[in-house]
Formats: structure tokens, C-alpha cells, sequence
């Protein structure tokens, strides 16, 4: 009995496994600078400087940024409408409400 409640847990792990390696990544693969390719590292500088620049200005957690960027139909464009918005009228965003 224990051994095939071991082997139900170990497959289980497995699967869980198997699908979130399966998951698609929004990070970025390239963060390092290359001396042999100057500018392949720019979307991740340009990203993080953005998402720094935003969390200051707007005063959100910068996580809670990189979530709202991950969300479906989310443009980096959309978000930055939506809190200048929220900041001109009072209102807040799902983003900017405390948990």
C-alpha cells in the first residue's frame, strides 16, 4: 500500500512537473551583456527601465507591473493610458489597490 502511494505522489510530481516546464515564459533569455552582440540584451534593459520608470511614477509594486504586462491583451501602452487615467480622475487600478 505505501508503495503505491509513493509511486501515485512521485508520478503526480512528475506531471506537475512536465506542465509547468511546458508553460510558455515571458522572460527574457537574453540578460547578459555580449561584447560580441552589443544590443542583444537591450529588450531586457529597455523592459526593466520601463517597468522601474512606471512603478515610480505611478506608484505600484514593480511586480505587479511585470503581472499586469504577462496578462492577456496587455500592451505596455494600454497600461500606462490606464494609470494616467486613474491618476487624473481619482480612480484606482486593480494594480494600485492594496491586498
Amino acid at each position: 500500500m505505501a508503495i503505491k502511494t509513493i509511486s501515485f505522489i512521485f508520478l503526480l510530481m512528475t506531471i506537475v512537473t512536465t506542465c509547468v516546464q511546458a508553460m510558455p515564459c515571458h522572460c527574457f533569455s537574453v540578460r547578459d551583456f555580449d561584447p560580441h552582440e552589443p544590443a542583444s540584451a537591450d529588450p531586457y534593459y529597455l523592459a526593466t527601465g520601463q517597468n522601474s520608470f512606471f512603478s515610480i511614477v505611478f506608484n505600484v509594486e514593480k511586480k505587479k507591473v511585470v503581472l499586469a504586462k504577462q496578462k492577456p491583451r496587455a500592451t505596455a501602452e494600454g497600461l500606462w493610458i490606464l494609470n494616467w487615467a486613474a491618476m487624473h480622475t481619482g480612480e484606482e487600478t486593480k494594480a494600485n489597490k492594496k491586498s
